[in-house]
């Protein structure tokens, strides 16, 4: 039947047989005992708005005929369970270093009802996205799980800036930027026990018509993978979680290094025979292959422009452990630093089509021009120099 506590009855081997009788529907028990007798029990139930309603009374007296407790009659209610109830809490994503273990990088998602809140944490920072709203399609194959849907309203007044005078003109011709403008994105996914996996496949952009936006449902993004494997895209990994990381009474989760630490060159920048080489090869190509579905990914419209940085930065990373002379560590460096550039100028070209506030825009060009600046430094220190932060 679907309801949860119902399925607990079968685990007894009680059977019931379902009979629709006006004005209502019947229903009889059989229970196995322990002494090895059935115990018979009949009643009446109906089914309204997702609630399973049972009145049941033992078969040797009369049958219910209302649905209000009363002697000899037990009322039962259940409500059915479904994947909305089992999203319910906070899940988390985790990213380690394939190396140490350390954590690097966590991602929550705390559901209720039919929004969500998204916190991503870093070892300098804690970033809580405002609550969004989400949908389900437990029916379809693969299971369909649209995100971050954002209403006309919000998003005309956080776009406003995209459709005042000049801006206008320039928004309704630049098709590249105003494709990242998204009503939602469109995932596919699997909920099992405690663990939720997902991969976003398409999104939902919005078309301008006069100066009103509206969703854009013939887009070519709208498209969804016939399952994870064949997605394409990254496929996230959540398990469910007690406590937000949020919750634990520190500034960051990331163990944030000592000063004494960040002065001590890193040992993944200097290779011993405790890390095989082999290793450290696995990283740097695991790295790229992240790197490589990034790009694919956010050219299809399905990966957050945030994501750039850190992936860069783990790439960057793994070179450096591998690099034997300075100037091999610059040039992985180097290629990190492009990385960040390339960021910057996707951030500049959606504050220009009002798809970005103006602090986001700061704080990309700032974590670039900080990294700059350190590299320019210890361009002149030593070829143990760890990587700018």
């Amino acid at each position: 039947m679907g309801f949860g506590n119902v399925i607990d009855l079968a685990t007894t081997q009680t059977t019931y047989e379902l009979t629709d009788n006006l004005p209502f529907s019947h229903i009889e028990l059989k229970r196995p005992t322990t002494v090895g007798t059935e115990r018979k029990s009949h009643g009446i139930f109906n089914v309204k708005n997702g609630l399973l309603r049972m009145a049941l009374s033992e078969s040797q007296n009369p049958r219910p005929t209302s649905f209000e407790p009363a002697e000899n009659t037990t009322v039962y209610v259940y409500q059915k369970v479904t994947d909305y109830d089992r999203l319910e809490g906070i899940w988390r994503h985790e990213e380690r270093n394939p190396v140490t273990n350390d954590l690097d990088r966590a991602t929550e998602l705390i559901f209720k009802k039919n929004m969500y809140v998204r916190r991503v944490y870093s070892a300098s920072s804690i970033m809580e996205d405002k609550p969004m709203a989400y949908l389900l399609n437990e029916k379809a194959s693969p299971k369909h799980l649209d995100l971050e849907i954002r209403s006309i309203e919000d998003t005309m007044k956080r776009f406003a800036m995209s459709l005042k005078d000049a801006n206008i003109e320039r928004f309704r011709k630049d098709t590249v930027n105003r494709d990242r403008l998204l009503e939602r994105r469109l995932a596919i996914y699997e909920l099992k026990d405690n663990e939720l996996r997902y991969a976003i496949t398409g999104a939902i952009p919005f078309k301008l018509i006069g100066e009103q936006l509206v969703p854009n449902p013939e887009s070519p993004l709208n498209k969804r993978a016939a399952s994870l494997e064949t997605a394409g895209s990254p496929i996230l990994t959540f398990k469910r979680v007690e406590r937000s990381l949020k919750d634990e009474g520190t500034r960051t989760p990331i163990t944030e290094k000592t000063a004494e630490e960040q002065e001590t060159p890193s040992k993944t920048l200097q290779p011993t025979s405790s890390v095989p080489r082999k290793l450290l090869e696995e990283r740097v190509k695991i790295a790229e292959e992240r790197m490589e579905l990034w790009k694919k990914a956010y050219a299809s419209g399905n990966a957050p422009m945030s994501e750039l940085g850190p992936i860069s930065e783990k790439l960057a990373t793994a070179k450096l452990a591998l690099a034997e002379n300075q100037k091999e560590k610059l040039q992985a460096l180097e290629a990190h630093l492009q990385n960040l550039k390339q960021l910057e100028q996707l951030a500049e070209a959606k504050f220009k089509a009002g798809s970005m506030q103006k602090t986001e825009l700061l704080d990309v060009q700032l974590k670039r021009v900080e990294f700059e600046i350190q590299l320019e430094e210890m361009k002149g220190n030593s070829a143990n120099t760890p990587l700018p932060k």
